[in-house]
């Protein structure tokens, strides 16, 4: 049985003004919801995104950090740096006291010629610590990166957790 996507129940900006819900709207008459990155001058420190994901009670092998992201741009980059935990059930312990377990690598939402206005996918196997289980809730910050995003236009992004088969 597949499952998914679950979408965020929870999703805070750390930094006033350096993320918002937002639409994007295409050249081609196109209008998609997310959350709206400033583009790469007016990023000033990096970008903290904290979000929350109830899983499923079904069971799942793995999990991925799934972001499409939309943007009038011919070329650039937005680096971002997920880190991850399952919280080990609801009543476990106090969410802020978790340690977050960072992945490997950072992921490079890349836009080159030909991009413009069209959804750009990223794929972060979310491998740091153990898989959440069923019914958990998976506490997911991602840092937008200040040094090295190159984006010059506000860029659009959405957020969830898919299961491969």
């Amino acid at each position: 049985m597949a499952l998914g996507p679950v979408f965020p129940y929870s999703l805070i900006v750390e930094e006033n003004g350096m993320g918002w819900p937002g639409i994007h709207e295409g050249g081609g008459g196109g209008r998609e919801q997310g959350l709206q990155i400033p583009n790469a001058t007016d990023i000033v420190a990096d970008i903290n995104i904290h979000m929350r994901f109830q899983m499923p009670s079904a069971s799942f092998l793995s999990h991925q950090l799934r972001i499409i992201s939309i943007a009038n741009a011919a070329t650039g980059i937005v680096i971002v740096d997920p880190a991850w935990i399952p919280s080990g059930g609801i009543d476990a312990v106090e969410p802020g006291a978790l340690t977050l377990q960072p992945e490997a690598v950072d992921e490079n939402i890349t836009w080159v010629t030909g991009d413009e206005d069209k959804w750009i996918e990223s794929v972060i196997p979310l491998e740091a610590d153990s898989a959440a289980v069923p019914d958990d809730i998976l506490l997911v910050d991602l840092v937008v990166k200040n040094t090295g995003t190159t984006l010059a236009v506000v860029s659009t992004h959405v957020f969830m957790i898919i299961f491969p088969s």
